[in-house]
């Protein structure tokens, strides 16, 4: 067991030199077991494995930004609205060191994995205000590195789409790519509150298809 006194020290080190696994415990009775307050310009909390510096950490920034697998944020392309707001970050050198798994492991017929993206118009995390119709909901970005810039090829977006009220919350689907010697993505196909598909351009079938209850236009 080792209790660590930190003072005016740059840096205070744990180190086990036994075989079996190391651990670091803080307890406390009601009160926040453990803070870490940075009054710096540096970084927050720095996980690291026996290189040091290491090439993939884990990082909370002094912005508050976690990073995963690198020394820094990287800020890559404007994502599906024109904005760069990266607040999590996971980079990987191998096709197998740059997806996301979300497992439910349970019994319950409904308790899938998911993924919620949310918005509110209220700027004080915790409190409500209804958003408007037209507001950006949430999206996906898929884009790709131009030699200098990642650039946006694709995007699916969700907006409001007609006016909200209490348990009702109108939205609709927005499909966009980028065409060749482009840089920004245009609006492709629109799935609007009513179900009603909207296609802009030209478009081809092929094979049997089948329309039901509903138009294209």
């Amino acid at each position: 067991l080792v209790t660590p006194v930190l003072g005016s020290a740059t840096a205070t080190s744990l180190v086990s030199s036994g075989t079996a696994a190391s651990s670091f415990t803080v307890t406390s009775g009601t009160a926040v077991p453990l803070t870490i307050t940075n009054v710096g310009t540096g970084n927050s909390f720095v996980v690291e494995d026996t290189t040091s510096p290491d090439a993939s950490p884990f990082i909370v920034d002094a912005l508050g930004r976690v990073i995963q697998g690198y020394t820094t944020a990287i800020l890559t392309a404007d994502d599906y609205n024109g904005t760069n707001r990266t607040a999590w970050g996971y980079q990987g050198n191998n096709s197998n060191a740059a997806g996301a798994l979300f497992t439910s492991w349970s019994t319950t017929a409904t308790a899938g994995g998911g993924l919620s993206l949310s918005r509110s118009r209220s700027a004080t995390v915790g409190t409500q205000a209804i958003v408007s119709s037209g507001d950006s909901l949430g999206g996906i970005g898929f884009t790709g590195d131009d030699g200098t810039n990642f650039i946006v090829a694709a995007s699916i977006a969700a907006e409001v789409d007609g006016t909200p009220g209490v348990n009702d919350m109108p939205g609709r689907l927005i499909f966009s790519t980028t065409a060749d010697g482009a840089a920004t993505s245009t609006e492709r196909m629109r799935i609007d509150n009513a179900g009603l598909t909207s296609l802009t351009g030209t478009f081809s079938v092929t094979g049997v298809s089948t329309l039901t209850g509903g138009a294209v236009v």
